[in-house]
């Protein structure tokens, strides 16, 4: 019985992670295209001014909600496998989805060479160009362990205040 509470927290916590993902990318990107948003300049194409106002949020608030979550239930030792599969797993389904859909763009040249509408022969560079301006090999690489890192100490720290409240009625 143990083992399926396990499972159920690991696949709800990673569903939760991901919901809220894409709702904070959705929040992120509305905040960002407002009209009283100083920074923003409307145009055709994507801003690049904005891939820092993406990224923050979308390091950070997920992996907050999914901590508070694995806090509430004190399963904070799960912190590092549902983080990795949830940072691992989303990368590579952007990168899966910006393969299949630039695909569809791409142009071979006469020495065999592919590339994608915008960014050259780089998927990386083309899914910049393309459609997320923050997914960079900075993201890609350094957003994993700052991810798994807020998710851990989250769930830490909702662990102990959780603790602490039990402690406080049973005296």
């Amino acid at each position: 019985m143990r083992i399926f509470r396990s499972i159920a927290l690991f696949v709800i916590c990673c569903f939760l992670i991901g919901l809220s993902y894409l709702i904070v990318w959705r929040a992120s990107s509305l905040f960002w295209h407002n009209s009283l948003n100083p920074f923003y300049r409307p145009g055709i194409g994507l801003d690049r001014n904005s891939a820092l106002f993406l990224a923050i949020p979308l390091l950070t608030l997920p992996y907050i909600i999914g901590g508070i979550f694995l806090g509430l239930f004190r399963v904070a030792r799960y912190a590092l496998p549902i983080g990795l599969i949830t940072t691992i797993s989303e990368r590579l389904l952007i990168f899966a989805a910006a393969a299949y859909v630039l695909g569809q763009f791409r142009q071979v040249t006469e020495t065999g060479m592919v590339y994608f509408v915008e960014g050259g022969s780089n998927l990386v560079g083309a899914i910049q160009g393309e459609a997320l301006p923050y997914f960079g090999w900075r993201y890609i690489i350094l957003g994993v362990p700052i991810s798994i890192l807020i998710l851990y100490f989250t769930a830490r720290r909702m662990e102990q205040a959780q603790s602490r409240r039990i402690a406080a009625v049973h005296k």
